[in-house]
């Protein structure tokens, strides 16, 4: 079954209200930005009855009310998502909320709305999919995305993920990312400002929840 085929009767509105939602149900959402239908599914209940749904074949989400959502078809609920979801390897999002959410802001500047190349790396120990991000030609490093998180300061080189570098473009990446956070590190750039922010991963709090998910 294409996806997209499938799609199409839920034009103008087709479909029953799904009901009672809960977060892992799939449904059908009413995206606002264009007006179409999507695979969807729910995360959480958000405020004021509203629910938070994950588009599964895009990888955005966004918070809808109950008359945007539609019951689906369990034969097109049971399709694989089209979307992977990944995290940014070899990296750690600083330790305070603050500095969290602007790398997450300034990664979003980087990503949204432009082609980039994804080359997966490993699993963390969460069992996460990670991955290289590339904007261009992933055998010049510069063009790392995440890469750039660590020069300006806003993202750590995970000490940890040294062993899980399996290829030689992985290698090159992690290394240069090192280099990066040297210089970010003496030039007291970003979560540098003040000096060292700590360097053991046991004394280190967990990012904040869905941090990357923006």
């Amino acid at each position: 079954m294409a996806i997209g085929a499938a799609m199409e009767k839920y034009k103008g509105g087709f479909g029953a209200a799904a009901a009672a939602p809960r977060p892992g149900d799939m449904c059908v959402c009413l995206f606002d930005a264009d007006g179409c239908f999507y695979r969807g599914k729910v995360l959480k209940r958000a405020g004021d009855g509203q629910f938070e749904v994950l588009y599964v074949d895009y990888g955005n989400t966004e918070t809808v009310p109950p008359s945007h959502m539609r019951s689906i078809d369990p034969s097109l609920a049971a399709l694989p998502p089209m979307a992977t979801p990944y995290k940014p390897s070899f990296i750690k999002l600083p330790r305070e909320a603050a500095d969290a959410l602007e790398a997450v802001a300034e990664l979003s500047g980087l990503v949204m709305n432009r082609p980039l190349l994804i080359v997966p790396a490993h699993r963390d120990k969460s069992g996460a999919a990670t991955a290289m991000v590339y904007d261009g030609d992933a055998s010049i490093v510069r063009n790392l995305v995440t890469g750039h998180l660590v020069a300006v300061g806003l993202a750590r080189v995970d000490k940890k993920s040294g062993s899980k570098a399996a290829s030689a473009e992985a290698s090159a990446a992690l290394e240069a990312m090192k280099e990066e956070e040297a210089l970010a590190h003496r030039d007291k750039v970003g979560i540098w400002r003040y000096g060292d922010c700590g360097d053991s991963d046991d004394d280190e709090r967990r990012p904040p929840a869905n941090a990357w998910k923006r």
